[in-house]
């Protein structure tokens, strides 16, 4: 990665990230579809998802996510869900990561 290329990342972010997989699921605000996923990184103020999905959400999409906070938290309910939309998104063979601002600040529970 280049140092303008990490600089604009860092630049972009406004809450430390920590590189965790968890399962995870998203749920369009418009259509009500649900999308299953697995989270990339997490932060209190967002995350970034891959989902096995060939659609691109695109920016400023509203969503709700859900996220697996810890491995025995195996269904995330639908009032666990937190309102977010999405910042940035790319599709990689049939799958796509993307990037989400939560619409408040969550305070992060990441313990097995």
């Amino acid at each position: 990665m280049s140092a303008m290329s990490e600089r604009t990342d860092r630049e972009r972010r406004r809450d430390p990230r920590a590189r965790i997989a968890r399962s995870a699921k998203l749920q369009c605000a418009v259509t009500g579809r649900y999308y299953q996923g697995c989270t990339q990184d997490v932060s209190s103020g967002g995350a970034m998802l891959e989902i096995n999905h060939p659609s691109l959400m695109v920016v400023g999409q509203q969503l709700r996510v859900g996220i697996a906070w810890t491995n025995r938290h195996a269904l995330i309910r639908r009032d666990e869900m937190i309102p977010a939309r999405v910042t940035r998104s790319l599709g990689i063979e049939g799958r796509q990561r993307v990037a989400v601002q939560f619409e408040t600040p969550q305070e992060l529970a990441l313990t097995g």
